[in-house]
């Protein structure tokens, strides 16, 4: 693995990667997570009170679908999912669910269920 120095990694970031992307034998951590909690990388972190400590960076989210924080760029077809490049294979196989819908009648609450059967009769 060779980091490039555009990269402006300081040395105990460069240290830390190389060690982790390696064979299993020379990887740091093999012989316990000690290992990596005391690399130079993570000097200064107090592991026992990490999750108590608010974060260094709290993004904004409006919304559950929100990716504002996440960099923008332009797809290319090698990054389409298999959903979206459909053969007639699949096409086909979604035709047999036309006009399914399913309904989860135990999560709706009691006081609501029987008037929802009503209206699912109805349609």
């Amino acid at each position: 693995l060779r980091i490039p120095e555009e990269a402006n990694l300081d040395p105990e970031a460069k240290d830390l990667i190389v060690r982790l992307m390696c064979g299993v034998n020379e990887r740091l951590g093999t012989n316990g997570v000690e290992e990596i909690r005391s690399h130079p990388f993570f000097k200064g972190v107090d592991w026992d009170r990490l999750y108590s400590q608010s974060a260094a960076y709290q993004p904004m989210v409006v919304h559950d679908l929100d990716t504002n924080n996440f960099e923008k760029f332009e797809e290319d077809e090698s990054m389409a999912s298999p959903a979206t490049r459909s053969s007639r294979i699949d096409v086909a196989q979604d035709v047999n669910f036309v006009g399914y819908t399913y309904k989860d009648f135990d999560a709706i609450p009691s006081n609501q269920s029987g008037q929802a059967m009503e209206e699912d009769e109805q349609a």
